[in-house]
């Protein structure tokens, strides 16, 4: 199935029919981004490059790669658009 919904009830009969089908999520300029940072050393990168000491307390969802942070949208990050950057998310 390739679908999406913003139903709650919906999604719960998808889940319920099909419990271990991925799910996404997707960003509007609206409402949230997500950082998908895949591989290690990244997020140390991160840091030093912003000179922060710690990622933002924000959700976050652990992938066999990665982790997804989900960030709410300000003036800032609409501005960025969509970034690829070569390493940071590697495709297969």
């Amino acid at each position: 199935m390739k679908d999406g919904s913003l139903d709650v009830a919906r999604i719960f009969a998808w889940n319920a029919a099909q419990s271990n089908a991925n799910c996404g999520a997707c960003a509007t300029l609206d409402g949230y981004w997500f950082l998908d940072v895949d591989g290690d050393g990244w997020i140390a990168g991160i840091l030093l490059a912003t000179g922060q000491t710690a990622m933002p307390d924000t959700l976050t969802t652990t992938t066999h790669r990665g982790t997804y942070f989900y960030f709410k949208h300000d003036d800032v990050s609409r501005t960025m658009g969509n970034l690829s950057i070569s390493g940071l998310d590697e495709t297969r």
